[in-house]
């Protein structure tokens, strides 16, 4: 299996949802930003990023598990996820790892099967693979390191969306491919309680 690095993404304050949907509880207490960093490390990631304004990743580093590090993003609100991105590229850099495994906090858990069948379109030759159901979803994504090159220096002053960096790759076995997962997908939910139920009631945190 090629070593990966997984990047959640859960810098957005929630306003919609009550408050940081990172620390949105889940059945067990767990906040949903660990919920995932849990599943991504039992999935066999080598390091995973949690991306998180500052006055998050307080409260949320104490519970992160070992392989799992905070990343303050400082990125301006507007850029959103893309701006995660970019907060996280020099810890990517570090990290070495040939491929990426992004997902945002707001979706499923993603457990150690669907990763497995994304790290395997990668291993056929795909550029990128993300995770869909029944044609729609998108996330998780893993994608070779080095076409997260736009979020490093050098990139636009304003950093992509990633689904304009996967759309640019192109479709086909040798760029973006889509993996059916098996699992419902989901869009954006901004009520914190329907977040935790749909998320993650009831799946035991990915396994």
């Amino acid at each position: 299996m090629r070593r990966f690095v997984a990047v959640v993404l859960a810098a957005g304050r929630g306003e919609r949802a009550g408050g940081p949907k990172a620390l949105a509880a889940t059945r067990t207490g767990v906040p949903l930003a660990v919920a995932h960093a849990m599943a991504l490390e039992r999935a066999g990631a080598a390091e995973v990023l949690v991306v998180v304004r500052e006055d998050v990743a307080h409260a949320l580093a104490p519970s992160l598990p070992r392989s799992a590090r905070v990343i303050v993003s400082r990125e301006p609100e507007p850029d959103g996820p893309a701006g995660s991105l970019r907060a996280a590229f020099d810890a990517l850099q570090r990290a070495a790892a040939p491929l990426v495994l992004v997902t945002p906090v707001d979706k499923r858990v993603a457990p150690p099967t669907v990763v497995a069948r994304l790290l395997d379109a990668i291993e056929r030759g795909a550029a990128a693979s993300r995770a869909t159901h029944e044609g729609r979803g998108g996330h998780p994504v893993m994608v070779r390191a080095e076409h997260l090159a736009p979020y490093g220096p050098g990139g636009p002053e304003r950093p992509l969306p990633l689904r304009d960096v996967l759309r640019a790759l192109g479709s086909g076995p040798s760029g973006l491919v889509d993996v059916e997962s098996g699992e419902p997908a989901l869009d954006d939910l901004d009520d914190a309680a329907a977040l935790r139920r749909v998320l993650v009631e009831g799946d035991d945190h990915g396994r």
